[in-house]
């Protein structure tokens, strides 16, 4: 995508570990849809990186986006058999749920397939067929979370399925350990207690839902410690951006925006929060959020279980009620 997330710091990680593996010497090349952020982060890492169009099948896409793919996607399956014959790889690794055109051309190519899945589809139906097309296209699945092969993989199975669960790493630069002395945000400057929420400003995100549980605190709570919200906007998710930080402004919680200092507000912060009102796969802020020694609190749904299963690493309530989570703040 255009903006940054998780899952593509993820993928710049994975092939610099790649390139570095001393027992088994690999090249790593990296295939993006589009010019970005991540086309930089990857030559930062000194991981080389090709652009080539193609259209994403997405099922959230509506109808007018399904034919426009329909229509154009041998045309993307031609460009993408083109690259996979000129690189000769011995292994394509798919990062996204719907990219199932590049697995397609890879095993067009004879090249054995990994598909990584980061993505919890709600309906039934949708479930069913990203299992079957998986099935079709992949060799192996590598899901982020137990919360994710449990989507799709068939219960009544015989156990010969190709998914393998393996957690993301988050940054090593976040470990509680190495804090010494990371000085709070300039925005941020003081030292009463901060309860941080960290994340893209989109409606599944659930900001609005940490506000609503914040104006449900005592007064004297509200007044003793610092909120904040901090994450970069979405393309075509403007206005729910708009209403987050005018709302935030009446409550008095701190609207940050995009932070570069993750780490620097992490550390610095008592409470983190996760609110997502859908299942969110693995979510990677929950993650950090540990490894900066906060106490966090979570959304009762998707890897969250997995990554807090007993109070004594974190706190969950209810996803979507925000009654849930003041009782919890």
């Amino acid at each position: 995508n255009i903006d940054l997330g998780g899952a593509d710091r993820v993928l710049v990680s994975l092939a610099e570990h790649v390139r570095g593996l001393p027992a088994l010497p690999l090249r790593a090349l990296v295939l993006l849809r589009q010019d970005g952020s991540a086309a930089r982060l990857h030559a930062l890492a000194g991981t080389a990186a090709l652009l080539s169009p193609f259209r994403r099948p997405q099922l959230s896409g509506g109808v007018f986006r399904a034919v426009l793919v329909s229509i154009t996607w041998p045309v993307s399956i031609v460009r993408l058999v083109r690259v996979i014959r000129a690189q000769d790889p011995d292994v394509v690794h798919v990062n996204d749920l719907y990219d199932f055109l590049p697995s397609l051309a890879a095993k067009l190519c004879g090249v054995p397939v990994v598909h990584h899945v980061r993505m919890i589809r709600s309906g039934r139906g949708q479930r069913r067929l990203v299992r079957a097309l998986l099935g079709g296209v992949s060799d192996r699945v590598v899901s982020v979370s137990a919360a994710v092969q449990k989507a799709y993989v068939d219960p009544a199975g015989d156990g010969s399925s190709p998914w393998r669960v393996i957690h993301d790493h988050a940054r090593p630069e976040l470990w509680v350990e190495s804090a010494g002395g990371v000085e709070r945000p300039a925005s941020l400057a003081g030292d009463r207690s901060l309860v941080v929420m960290l994340g893209r400003i989109e409606p599944w995100k659930g900001q609005h839902v940490f506000l609503e549980a914040v104006a449900a605190l005592p007064q004297a709570t509200r007044e003793a410690v610092d909120f904040a919200i901090a994450g970069g906007t979405v393309p075509g998710k403007e206005q729910y951006a708009v209403e987050i930080a005018a709302a935030a402004e009446r409550l008095g919680v701190r609207y940050l925006g995009e932070v570069e200092d993750v780490r620097g507000l992490l550390l610095n912060s008592d409470v983190a929060v996760h609110a997502s009102t859908e299942p969110d796969p693995f979510p990677g802020t929950v993650v950090e959020a540990l490894l900066a020694g906060c106490a966090v609190v979570g959304a009762d749904d998707g890897g969250v279980r997995e990554l807090i299963p007993n109070e004594q690493v974190g706190l969950r309530f209810r996803s979507g009620d925000a009654r849930s989570l003041t009782d919890r703040l």
